[in-house]
Formats: structure tokens, sequence, C-alpha cells
């Protein structure tokens, strides 16, 4: 049984739960923050529509990151970084 009271959505303005959108869909806010974002959203179809686009864009993207880099791609650049070393050549 949740016993919070419930917080007026109008007390987060549109800037703020934008501001803390990326935050709020990673679960990083602290719950507070992620009530009075959450309340927000439920009352406010333009900031809801907004966080709705950029969810299901996180979405997508974590869908096509799947690829690991190539095996060889690791030894490749391990010794370039040891010839670079072997060379005296100062890292950038």
């Amino acid at each position: 049984m949740n016993n919070r009271k419930p917080i007026d959505p109008a007390l987060v303005r549109c800037s703020d739960a934008i501001e803390e959108m990326y935050q709020f869909l990673d679960g990083e806010l602290p719950p507070e923050a992620a009530d009075l974002v959450s309340q927000h959203l439920q009352a406010c179809l333009s900031c809801f529509e907004a966080f709705d686009f950029e969810a299901e864009l996180k979405q997508v993207i974590a869908g096509r990151c799947v690829e690991s880099p190539p095996p060889h791609l690791h030894v490749q650049i391990t010794a370039m970084i040891e010839q670079f070393e072997a060379e005296g050549i100062p890292p950038h």
C-alpha cells in the first residue's frame, strides 16, 4: 500500500520535467523527484509525448547497438599502443 500523499503535478513545470527526462528514463532520479515527474507526465500530454518519444528512441537505439567489436580490433589497438610507446610517441 502506498502511503505517500499525491503531489500536485502543477508544482512541476514542463521545463523542469524535460530537464529531468534522461535521468527519469534511466531510473536515476531519487524517488521523490521521480514521483513528481511521473505525476506531471500523467497530467501533461505534451510532456508525456516527449518522454514517450525519447523512451521509444532509447529502446530502438539499445536494440541496434548489440554488436561487439571484432576480436582482432583489440589486438590491433594494443599493438599500435605498444608501437607508439616503443617509439616514444606521447599520447594526445
